[in-house]
């Protein structure tokens, strides 16, 4: 449409359909009916989009279709005006609004002024006649991008299509993470773990159908280990993690290695690249004391368990088990609200980022499990008297950490993660928070329990399940 005067067949178009309305009536007088005089105004003007969209007469029932100056019937109202006829051509604007020549139905050609009445409505006359046009659907929009504190979004903001879909990232400086879109754009980049419906917030997808402004909010990172009270002489540490890249997975060498176990261990691999940003994780899994300091109770296996109900040891620094995701998740935003910070579950990828600590072995420690009862309760070692089942979690921090300082990454309770389950990708990420919900809608749990074998308690083990379920299943929080 754009440059619809300028070419010799648009001018014979112009001819013809104008011949074609005076057939079998009489053409009533052409008001200033030069089209070379036309062409040759709206060629040296150029390009012009002030106008360009959509837009319905009130009055008659039509649409026009307006492009650089020239306007075409989209929607007809009658037999005698086809959906293509040209209708309208604008010469001059001015911040009041346009003069041009309008078409008429009885063939006649006529000069027309057009003034706003608001952004959106145009009073027309001309011929004796006065119309509105109201604007239906713009043909561009306007993505305007705004930042808070230190990061930047690309695109950084632009005229877009109408209806054209947008993707829009926002990068953190160094130090700072991305928190939330504000505006026309909502949520952060966790949002869709608690919601299934949901799809990640960046980068994210904007369809444009209107004018749109679009806020990032950066917020600093946490970059050192703090210890939060949580009230009533109980307190909470976190250990600063320093970012990087690292292997994560199992190799083709590692599973081959546990050929001889009847299980499956292929959503292990691919093993891949991947980057994390600095943060800090709970130096221990989150105890009883800390929960019901926070929560007001501590999670116990229900009275009406029916199987695998492993009794739990009640004591302050016992870990939190029986946990289901949720409520994992609900003391995670209670430590937001009471320390100001983001706390929240660890990804999948920052768990075992911190869990290996820099190893690229089956354990944070080295290849072999002979040596694993000196970093963990599992099975062989986690002996109960007593107890059904012989065995129990224990204390948290009672063996050996791991490099970074974290005790208990292997072994004792399950460790709800972030994410939902689902295979891995291929490709370099940063910062992954994991897939989307997916057909099973499992979530993940990391390192294994006291109950369990040690090839369960491997730094790259997986285990999903239902985010309802309640087990041996603990947590430890990460904050920002």
């Amino acid at each position: 449409m754009n440059q619809m005067f300028l070419t010799t067949s648009v001018r014979m178009f112009i001819l013809v359909m104008l011949s074609l309305m005076c057939l079998g009536q009489a053409c009533a007088p052409l008001i200033d009916m030069d089209l070379e005089a036309w062409l040759q105004t709206v060629e040296n003007e150029g390009p012009m989009d002030a106008f360009d969209g959509e837009w319905g007469c009130l009055e008659h029932g039509f649409a026009l279709e307006i492009s650089n100056r020239a306007g075409v019937v989209t929607l007809a109202n009658s037999t005698e005006r086809k959906v293509g006829d040209l209708m309208l051509v604008i010469l001059s604007v001015d911040d009041t609004g346009f003069t041009g020549r309008w078409m008429f139905m009885d063939g006649s050609v006529r000069a027309v002024t057009a003034i706003w009445l608001d952004e959106q409505v145009l009073s027309m006359t001309g011929g004796g006649w006065t119309w509105t046009l109201v604007l239906i659907r713009p043909a561009y929009t306007t993505l305007t991008v705004e930042t808070m504190g230190e990061g930047a979004v690309d695109p950084a903001g632009e005229t877009l299509a109408f209806g054209e879909e947008v993707t829009v990232s926002a990068t953190a400086a160094e130090g700072w993470r991305f928190d939330r879109w504000e505006g026309d754009l909502q949520g952060g980049p966790f949002d869709y773990w608690r919601d299934a419906s949901l799809r990640p917030a960046n980068p994210a997808v904007l369809t444009m159908d209107e004018d749109k402004t679009i806020t990032a909010v950066f917020v600093p990172r946490l970059t050192e280990t703090e210890t939060f009270d949580l009230g009533g002489g109980v307190t909470l540490k976190v250990i600063h993690i320093p970012g990087g890249t690292f292997l994560m997975g199992s190799s083709d060498e590692q599973l081959a290695a546990l050929a001889h176990i009847a299980m499956n261990f292929s959503n292990e691999g691919p093993q891949h690249l991947v980057t994390v940003s600095d943060f800090a994780m709970g130096e221990t899994e989150v105890t009883q004391a800390q929960f019901r300091a926070l929560m007001g109770y501590v999670p116990d296996v229900p009275i009406d368990c029916k199987s695998d109900c492993f009794e739990i040891p009640m004591g302050d620094d016992l870990p939190a088990a029986w946990v289901d995701w949720s409520s994992a998740v609900a003391f995670c935003d209670a430590l937001s609200t009471l320390t100001g910070r983001l706390c929240r579950l660890p990804t999948e990828a920052e768990w075992e980022y911190a869990c290996r600590a820099g190893s690229t072995s089956a354990f944070f420690f080295g290849d072999s499990d002979e040596d694993l009862a000196q970093y963990a309760w599992f099975v062989e070692n986690a002996d109960c008297e007593g107890y059904t089942y012989g065995v129990c979690m224990h204390e948290v921090g009672q063996l050996l950490p791991n490099a970074f300082g974290l005790y208990d990454m292997h072994g004792n309770v399950w460790e709800w993660v972030g994410d939902w389950f689902g295979p891995y990708a291929i490709d370099l990420q940063t910062d992954p928070t994991g897939p989307l919900a997916g057909a099973n809608r499992h979530k993940i749990m990391r390192g294994g329990a006291f109950q369990r074998f040690s090839w369960a308690l491997r730094s790259a083990y997986r285990y999903g399940t239902g985010p309802t379920a309640q087990f041996n299943f603990g947590f430890r929080v990460v904050c920002e």
